[in-house]
This record gives C-alpha cells, sequence and structure tokens, in this order.
C-alpha cells in the first residue's frame, strides 16, 4: 500500500545524533508515512543504528551506496520514494511529534503545492534560536505575489517542507550532484517553477543542529556563478507572468545588484592587488548580466554614485573606493 508521507534521510557519519532522529520519526502522531534512509559510505556505526530499527518497525527503510554525497543520497531517495507527499529530515536533527501531522492536515485543506514551518537551532553550545514565518497562504500567480513569497524566510532549504511528489516526478526533479554550493536552493527554485501555492505556517516544528564545518558553513569559489543561476531561474519566473508594473524587474535588478556588490566585497576583503582583484572579477563577471543591470539601473535602490559607476562599468574605481574604506576600517590591505 502506498502511504501517504515519505521522509528522506540521507546519513553520513551521525551516530552520534542518529537515534535522537530516528525517535523523534516514531513518536509522529502522524503514522501513515515511511522513512527511507540513505547511507551515504558512513564510516561510523550509523548504518547498524538504523538496520536494527528498521528490524523492528517497518515504515523504517534502508538503503546503501557509496559516499557520493548528500544530493546523490537525497536523489536515491527519491527513486524510491511511493507516496503523496515528500519531506526531508537531516540525520543530525529532529521533529516535533505534531510536526507531520500539522503539515499535512494543511496542505489537505488549502490544496497546496507546499507547506513549510519555522525552525528552532541549536548550535554546538546548546543556545537556541528560532525562526518564525508569519503564517498564511503564499500565492506564486502575481508579481506582487512572487515577490512577497521571495521574501519569505527558510525556502532554500529542503527540511521543514512538505512537498508534492507528483509534482517532482512529472518534472524529473533532482539535487543536482554536480555542485556543492546551494544545491538545495537549487533543487527548490526548480521546484517553485511548476507550483502555483505554498503555505508557511507559523509553528516551529522543525529542530536544527547547527553543526560547525558543516556544509553550511563552507564558500566556495564558485558560488556566485550558482548565485546568478538562481537569479536567472526567478527571472524567467516573474517574466512568465503578464504585468504592466516595474515591480518585478525592481525586485530583480536589487537582487542582482547584492549578488554583484556581496562577489565585490568579497574580492576586496582578500588583501589582494587592485589589479589581482580585477583579474578575479573578470572571472565572475561572465555569468553576470551587466546588460540587465544597467537598463534598469534606475530602479537601484542605491546612491548615485554607485549606480554612476555600475552604469558605465567602473569596477576597477569600486574596488579602490572599498579598499580605502577596509583600511579605514583597519583592516589588512595590499
Amino acid at each position: 500500500r502506498m502511504v501517504t508521507i515519505i521522509i528522506i534521510i540521507p546519513v553520513y557519519n551521525t551516530d552520534l545524533y542518529l537515534k535522537e532522529c530516528v525517535e523523534s520519526l516514531l513518536a509522529q502522531s502522524y503514522k501513515d508515512f515511511e522513512a527511507i534512509f540513505i547511507d551515504d559510505g558512513s564510516q561510523d556505526t550509523s548504518f547498524s543504528i538504523i538496520n536494527d530499527y528498521s528490524s523492528r518497525d517497518k515504515r523504517i527503510r534502508l538503503y546503501h551506496q557509496n559516499n557520493a554525497g548528500v544530493s546523490a543520497a537525497r536523489n536515491l531517495g527519491l527513486r524510491y520514494a511511493i507516496g503523496d507527499y515528500i519531506a526531508f529530515v537531516d540525520s543530525d536533527d529532529t521533529i516535533s511529534p505534531d510536526y507531520l501531522d500539522r503539515l499535512y492536515r494543511c496542505a489537505i485543506q488549502y490544496s497546496l503545492d507546499m507547506v513549510f514551518s519555522g525552525i528552532i537551532y541549536t548550535n554546538n553550545n546548546g543556545e537556541k534560536s528560532r525562526v518564525v514565518l508569519e503564517g498564511g497562504l503564499l500565492s506564486l500567480l502575481t508579481e506582487n505575489d512572487l515577490i512577497h513569497f521571495f521574501k519569505t524566510p527558510l525556502l532554500t532549504s529542503p527540511v521543514s517542507k512538505l512537498y508534492k511528489r507528483q509534482i517532482i516526478c512529472d518534472n524529473n526533479l533532482q539535487f543536482d550532484t554536480t555542485i556543492s554550493f546551494a544545491e538545495d536552493k537549487d533543487f527548490n527554485l526548480q521546484y517553485f517553477q511548476h507550483i502555483q501555492n505554498a503555505y508557511a505556517l507559523s509553528f516551529c516544528g522543525y529542530f536544527y543542529r547547527d553543526v560547525e564545518n558543516s556544509l553550511s558553513h563552507k564558500k566556495y569559489e564558485y558560488q556566485y556563478r550558482i548565485e546568478n543561476r538562481h537569479w536567472n531561474v526567478k527571472k524567467r519566473m516573474f517574466e512568465s507572468l503578464s504585468s504592466d508594473s516595474t515591480n518585478g524587474t525592481s525586485y530583480l535588478v536589487n537582487q542582482l545588484f547584492f549578488i554583484i556588490y556581496d562577489e565585490i566585497s568579497d574580492i576586496t576583503y582578500s588583501s589582494q592587488s587592485i589589479k589581482e582583484m580585477m583579474i578575479q572579477w573578470n572571472r565572475s563577471v561572465q555569468y553576470i548580466d551587466l546588460a540587465y543591470l544597467t537598463r534598469y539601473s534606475n530602479l537601484l535602490e542605491q546612491p548615485f554614485w554607485m549606480k554612476f559607476l555600475l552604469n558605465l562599468r567602473l569596477f576597477r574605481i569600486i574596488f579602490v573606493i572599498l579598499s580605502i574604506k577596509k583600511n579605514i576600517n583597519g583592516k589588512t590591505a595590499r
């Protein structure tokens, strides 16, 4: 019999937290689910821990793959998933007993394509913080709706969400195994292109363990290439809507500016010479739609001098100005 919800849990060397994760799944008040654990070549006792649980509860399914990364593990889980909805949980995290019930009831009540909840974060020191969403229905069918949707927190990660499996299958959606930065956001943006609505729940039912040295804390040299790829997905989504206003364009051009400014700032604070900065920038800029930035620079919410320099593409001057500010702030400069 096909169950209603499939939970996909990639596992790699998390035996320290794994029992707590599994117990939180088995404690769910909503019982019609299966949990698919994908062991990604763990070197600790993770496999044996899950294997013990699966021998005692048929809702726990365990698969093994040679170490190929979290995206490959999630894709394997999607391949084995047979259910109406998909949820993702990380193997060092837990969920509240009413987590599945709250998300599923909301999805059914409003005929939703996606539901997501707030998250409670715990760092290595045991300190907790939470992101509480402003609860309500979110549409993706108009320009202003889409802007509001993209400004909603917690859209990046696949955890704390309930997805329609049919949408994933119909559009052959997968996690990109060729990237190790923002692959979660990449998957979600693929999914967003095929949905019409979502619901943000104000309750926090997902408990995220913020582990130091995890992938989420690392930066990659192709970060901005990926960020620009994601910006282009948003651009296509806005262009698919018929609108006479400039709200969507204003949102996009300012998002593009922040991508550019983040890259310029990172380069500036890398203690390189101006010449070296320009070489690195020229490698990055090939992925950026500067024509779009120039065309709609009047919509930038930035000082005149910044818009002027960007319009004329005087990036060397921007680097010089930021380098001077860096020196004034007491940073090491070359």
